[in-house]
């Protein structure tokens, strides 16, 4: 079976998993560029939902603190819930994230 063999037996490194995500030495824009890359990969397969949850899910979650204050971000949530129906409008609001 796939499951024995030894990739799936070894616990990867802690360290190895927080750096896919975010190390210390990450600044607020290369963080933010990560975020915009990960959506737009997603937005690229059609998925526009997901990417919109994907860069909303990723900006609440840096790990030095909040990236933008808690009512730019609601408006933000409401600009994509309600304003953003084509591929186009949400590449631009992706990009918006500065």
């Amino acid at each position: 079976m796939i499951f024995e063999h030894l990739i799936f037996k070894e616990k990867p490194p802690d360290n190895l998993i927080r750096r896919l995500h975010c190390t210390a030495v990450t600044t607020r824009q290369q963080y933010l560029s990560r975020c915009r890359e990960r959506a737009l990969a997603i937005l690229a397969t059609g998925n526009k939902r997901g990417a919109i949850a994907s860069m909303l899910h990723d900006v609440t979650h840096w790990e030095d603190g909040q990236l933008y204050d808690t009512v730019d971000l609601d408006i933000r949530r409401v600009e994509a819930a309600f304003y953003m129906t084509t591929p186009e409008e949400v590449r631009s609001w992706i990009d918006a994230f500065r």
